[in-house]
């Protein structure tokens, strides 16, 4: 009986995450065109570097310098040799276009 009660309590959960709006701000915008849109927090974005690229080589450091990036941090920090390594958080200050930047550290 608790076994059950449990797994209910554990369905409603993970349901409940799926429909509940997340907490925060985001914003919606449209790209390309009407159907494309892409969800982002303001001030923040996700880079994963090609292996054995860190963020000491000169064009990432001009790149850095250039849209003020005032923090950034490794996603996860324990998966070294891994497919998640060289990802990063990068933090830019919030009043930035943060999809023109992702554009520029893309290319």
């Amino acid at each position: 009986m608790k076994k059950k009660i449990v797994g209910i309590c554990i369905c409603m959960l993970m349901i409940a995450a799926v429909v509940l709006p997340e907490t925060g701000t985001h914003y919606t915008k449209e790209l390309f065109d009407d159907k494309a849109t892409i969800e982002f927090v303001p001030g923040e974005f996700i880079v994963k570097l090609k292996k054995d690229v860190t963020f000491s080589k000169s064009s990432l450091m001009a790149l850095n310098e250039k849209h003020q990036v005032y923090a950034l941090k490794k996603v996860f920090p324990n998966a070294e040799g891994t497919t998640l390594d060289n990802i990063y958080l990068l933090h830019v200050p919030i009043e930035s276009d943060v999809l023109s930047i992702v554009k520029e550290y893309m290319s």
